[in-house]
């Protein structure tokens, strides 16, 4: 598919590489585009549609995500600045091929983690803004398909949308058509200072602007800890030597760290993880993988 204008000149062209014998295209109410050789309506049915390709908008319907068939990888690219809509210096994606899936936003150009949520907890990724509406649903896929992400709205008086502003903040915003015609701004992140990306270090647990370090860890740097730098973390104050005596201390309300080495285990119940994990003197913690069970 492509777009000119009138006067010669491409404005813009789909990905699209084979030619569709008497293509249909539909707009369906979903606002998204399709094009297929009939007139069926099926998403699945489509050979091209512009939900598969993202700008700095996340619609309902649209998946944030890979597609573990064909390899595409959605997600969204921020804007060079308000008034440029070529690709910015962020992107916002679901890290599917490192760890469990979790939201991040990352400075392409430097290739620096600017933040992440936590892992999905079987209702929401732990971390992340909290839905400012039970109408507005969060929806993550985990399956032989596709890993995905996607909002679903069930009142129609609401229009919703996900936008990865220039700057790198990420923002949903609602309008209810039956009280106003203006987007407002209804969750933002990051939304305070714990959001940013290694803020407190590894064993520390950050406060709204200040950290401090996990019960029993002490600050590798004290020096800068005390002029407010906790980018260097804490390290424990006595070294665990897998003994018979060892136990875990609970911590509530926290985000897991970036899983870079673990196991999972979906069928395990708590208490038998904790019983593989005090056999297994490289386990320091573990956790519920999903809140519903």
């Amino acid at each position: 598919m492509v777009v000119l204008k009138q006067l010669n000149g491409v404005v813009w062209s789909s990905k699209l590489s084979r030619v569709l014998k008497n293509p249909v295209a539909q707009l369906l109410d979903s606002r998204n585009l399709l094009w297929d050789k009939s007139s069926s309506s099926a998403d699945e049915a489509y050979s091209w549609q512009n939900f598969d390709y993202l700008t700095d908008t996340l619609l309902p319907g649209m998946k944030l995500g890979l597609n573990l068939k064909t390899g595409l990888e959605r997600r969204l690219i921020a804007w060079k600045s308000m008034n440029d809509p070529s690709p910015g210096d962020y992107i916002h994606a679901l890290n599917c091929r490192q760890g469990l899936p979790q939201h991040e936003v990352v400075q392409e150009d430097l290739q620096r983690k600017i933040l992440r949520t936590g892992q999905w907890n079987g209702v929401q990724f732990v971390g992340g803004p909290i839905m400012p509406s039970v109408a507005i649903v969060p929806m993550f896929a985990n399956n032989e398909a596709e890993i995905s992400f996607m909002l679903e709205v069930q009142d129609n008086r609401l229009f919703v949308k996900m936008t990865l502003h220039y700057l790198g903040v990420t923002q949903l915003l609602v309008v209810n058509r039956s009280t106003s015609a203006t987007w407002n701004v209804k969750r933002e992140f990051p939304s305070d200072p714990c959001d940013t990306y290694g803020r407190c270090g590894a064993n520390a647990i950050c406060n709204i602007s200040s950290c401090e370090c996990v019960k029993g860890f002490m600050p590798n740097s004290p020096d800068k800890w005390g002029s407010l730098d906790f980018s260097g973390g804490c390290k424990r104050i006595i070294h665990i030597n897998c003994s018979k005596g060892d136990c875990f201390l609970e911590i509530k309300h926290v985000k897991l760290p970036d899983l870079l080495a673990f196991a999972l285990n979906k069928s395990m119940s708590l208490s038998e993880c904790e019983d593989k994990c005090l056999r297994n003197c490289s386990c320091t913690a573990y956790a519920n993988s999903d809140v519903r069970s």
